[in-house]
């Protein structure tokens, strides 16, 4: 573990006062990009056939992501669409409602290979024993899973078990995230998540002892009554776990969008260049053990499967953040889920009384859509791969004599980054330089068609 001298030794190896500057002029907003177009650009789905967005493409093999939306208590921190909930008994009818709508879905994806399953919330942990096994044995019923389906899922430590986590193994998990956010207890009590680094290690301990390959803290930056120090500390904690990903992300606060998070205005806020501080320090501290960065906030280690993925090329971005597939299909079963099929998603009604109506009656809760043109689709693949590789070939995304004239307005856009450091430009081949990371929202910002009005950004967080 780092002592403080060291800490401050990562904190200045960057040059903090030309990123200060950088950032000051890039400042503004853009999408997170999980998608093109942006879940913004949705609408209400009516009359919307989700069968014919699944048939559309042509790809063998899907992924299967399900929100099980129930907490303990409510972090006032989260984005996330969750209910407090304190008796497991309220999960039953959910599950339930989730396997009818499995059967909905199931003459659909009959000829799809399931590559991954993924339990996210709120907290999966949530579930009992006998729920989780309900619940598994139900998508093996009703999807082509196989031997090499791989399982992951979300845990809360504070109420994971090590029973859960063996339970777990045993339907085939090997892939676990646990939500930590900060160590410290002061952080703690204001977000209202009070977990001690022992039931953190006891999570992580009992996962790496029963066959989890990967194993992830989420930790987050800019949270009320953090420090550089502080998040220093943060990582030399994770570090010390000896886990194979930690997932370090800038925390957005919305509170006109996410009401809890309103909470947190009591409390002072890290400063801009603070938090621009914070993500220097976190890059270079991790890499320096041996962790390798990918996207913008994605750290692994080489033992990691995420990494294996980056260099086989089939790393993928969507709205589980960076996943691992050879394809981008992916069906959202429960309350708000989203699925995402050739270029198009649909998302479900985030009313779990919505939900049980419609899944009662055979029908899809599909609440809104939004579908790709050709023209979006070219813009996601040129975004897809900055945020996956950080380089892009136009030339392999359009033909030789198309690119130029398709992307003339991007290309003269990118002339600034290049002059500023934060790209690399060869013919039609650009990546994103070390300086340029911090940057990588605002990068694939220029392939964005709504980039020519700012004003078209406003709704979204900071790019930066």
């Amino acid at each position: 573990m780092c002592t403080q001298k060291d800490s401050a030794q990562f904190t200045h190896s960057e040059s903090i006062d030309k990123l200060s500057k950088l950032a000051k002029k890039y400042a503004y907003s853009a999408p997170g990009y999980f998608a093109y177009p942006t879940f913004a650009d949705s609408h209400n789905a009516q009359n919307v056939n989700a069968a014919e967005l699944i048939y559309a493409s042509r790809q063998e093999s899907a992924s299967i992501y399900i929100h099980i939306p129930f907490c303990r208590t409510l972090c006032f921190h989260c984005g996330c669409h969750e209910e407090v909930a304190q008796d497991r008994r309220e999960a039953v009818e959910y599950i339930d409602r989730l396997i009818d709508e499995m059967v909905i879905y199931k003459p659909l994806l009959y000829n799809k290979r399931i590559e991954r399953v993924h339990l996210g919330g709120g907290c999966p942990n949530f579930l009992s024993e006998h729920l989780i096994v309900k619940l598994i044995s139900a998508l093996y019923n009703h999807f082509t899973l196989t031997c090499d389906t791989v399982f992951s899922l979300e845990v809360d430590p504070l109420t994971t078990t090590a029973g859960q986590i063996v339970l777990f193994s045993k339907c085939g998990f090997s892939r676990i995230s646990v939500g930590v956010q900060d160590f410290h207890d002061n952080v703690q009590r204001v977000i209202n998540k009070v977990q001690s680094k022992e039931q953190i290690r006891s999570v992580i301990d009992t996962a790496s002892a029963y066959g989890f390959n990967s194993i992830n803290i989420d930790l987050f930056y800019g949270l009320p009554l953090q420090t550089v120090e502080s998040v220093t500390e943060n990582l030399q904690a994770a570090v010390a776990m000896d886990i194979s990903r930690v997932t370090v992300t800038k925390y957005e606060h919305r509170p006109a969008i996410f009401p809890a998070q309103r909470e947190l205005d009591k409390y002072p806020f890290p400063e801009e260049n603070e938090q621009l501080m914070m993500f220097c320090n976190t890059k270079n501290f991790l890499q320096h053990h041996g962790y390798h960065l990918i996207g913008g906030d994605h750290f692994v280690l080489e033992r990691d499967p995420l990494f294996l993925a980056v260099k086989e090329k089939r790393l993928l971005r969507n709205f589980l953040g960076y996943d691992i597939a050879y394809s981008a299909d992916v069906l959202g079963l429960g309350v708000s889920s989203i699925s995402h099929f050739a270029g198009s998603y649909f998302q479900n009604t985030q009313r779990r009384v919505d939900y049980y109506r419609a899944t009662e009656q055979k029908k899809s809760p599909v609440a809104k859509v939004a579908i790709a043109d050709r023209r979006e689709k070219v813009t996601w693949s040129v975004i897809h791969n900055l945020l996956c590789y950080k380089q892009v070939d136009l030339q392999n995304v359009l033909t030789a004599s198309h690119y130029q004239h398709h992307f003339q307005r991007e290309l003269a856009l990118l002339h600034d980054f290049e002059e500023d450091g934060l790209i690399n430009i060869t013919g039609s081949h650009f990546d994103v330089t070390n300086d340029g990371d911090i940057f990588l929202r605002n990068i694939c910002s220029v392939f964005d068609v709504r980039t020519t009005n700012k004003q078209n950004f406003c709704r979204f967080s900071s790019a930066i």
